[in-house]
């Protein structure tokens, strides 16, 4: 248990994360085919103060919406391991090896945002 923190606020803090991050897998799955579709990057991903540097909208559109898919995937797959992790209670470990898969895709996705944003 962490200092300070009850184990009923805990288990509250682990449940709002869970439904957060899948509420946010979703949003972005979502997105990952908005933007495939209407070739055209989210102000979501990228602030508008940035878009208007970017001279091939189609192509980063293209490369970075597989990039967003894989994100809300790895974001769905960590909040269901949470909540399951509130349900039956298996070796923390397991949700920390998750947690840990989750922020190598985050840093993974941020390096080819900005990768996309000076490529194109």
């Amino acid at each position: 248990m962490s200092a300070g923190i009850r184990q009923g606020q805990l288990t509250l803090i682990i449940w709002i994360l869970a439904l957060v991050l899948v509420g946010l897998g979703i949003y972005l799955f979502a997105l990952a085919g908005r933007m495939r579709e209407e070739k055209k990057v989210s102000e979501f991903l990228i602030p508008a103060t940035e878009l208007y540097r970017i001279q091939d909208m189609e192509g980063l559109a293209g490369y970075l919406s597989g990039r967003v898919r894989i994100l809300s995937i790895a974001c769905v797959v960590f909040g269901l391991v949470l909540i399951l992790y509130q349900l039956i209670h298996f070796p923390a470990y397991i949700a920390v090896a998750f947690a840990l898969a989750l922020l190598i895709v985050y840093l993974w996705f941020s390096r080819g945002l900005r990768e996309g944003v000076k490529r194109f």
